[in-house]
């Protein structure tokens, strides 16, 4: 009875029901120490050793921000940091595009044997990677899968030796990390797609939407504020 009248007295004062919400803060406190311990303070080490001009033994000298200056100057570095990005457009921005595409054609196409198609899709990441590593070089080799298959179009002017060319090996690596990244991106967003309401699409629709914006989650969300609005 005491606690039935004083959560009354909360609801009434306008207080959320339970504990006072700072007590939420006590129980992340352990794995917010952790998290501060093993990732923040090396971070805030890292960026505080790099204003320093030093040797990793003797005493470290004041240098401020000369080494990122250094760093934007250095020829190399700059082109390391493009070879990043390249990958970071292989391995993100690529299986994104492809994953969201695969899922809304298994998610709106009534096909049998959808299970199966998820299974192959998803195959790549339960691979071990010795074995997706061989399997690339195979298909990348001078007398590979590629190259053999170039020469039975007649292509032959297109064969070279793709993960030796300077120009072609960091976009062969690429394609190697789209295709193993596209079916665990695919497999998530089809399980998004999934617990969407039908109706929630059909509103989409209404409103416009094509098959690939239909599949947006925040389309569908937006058509569903619409309806009820109405």
């Amino acid at each position: 009875m005491i606690r039935t009248r004083s959560s009354s007295v909360r609801a009434r004062a306008g207080h959320p029901p339970g504990e006072p919400r700072r007590v939420a803060f006590l129980y992340l406190l352990p794995a917010f120490a952790v998290y501060a311990v093993f990732l923040l303070y090396p971070i805030g080490r890292a960026v505080h050793l790099s204003l320093f001009d030093w040797d990793g033994l003797s005493l470290g000298t004041w240098a401020g921000l000369d080494n990122y200056v250094a760093i934007v100057e250095d020829e190399g570095l700059r082109a390391a940091f493009g070879h990043a990005l390249v990958l970071v457009l292989f391995y993100a921005v690529g299986p994104l595009v492809i994953g969201l595409t695969l899922a809304a054609i298994l998610n709106h196409a009534k096909v049998r044997g959808l299970g199966f198609f998820r299974t192959v899709v998803f195959l790549p990441q339960v691979v071990a990677m010795v074995v997706v590593a061989v399997a690339w070089r195979r298909v990348y080799a001078p007398d590979g899968t590629l190259n053999g298959l170039l020469g039975a179009l007649g292509l032959d002017s297109l064969t070279r030796g793709w993960l030796g060319d300077h120009t072609f090996a960091l976009p062969a690596v690429g394609v190697v990390g789209t295709w193993f990244e596209t079916g665990l991106v695919t497999v998530l967003l089809l399980a998004g797609m999934s617990r969407i309401p039908p109706e929630l699409y059909e509103a989409a629709r209404l409103d416009g939407a094509g098959a690939l914006r239909s599949s947006s989650p925040s389309r569908c969300l937006r058509s569903e504020g619409r309806s009820r609005s109405r």
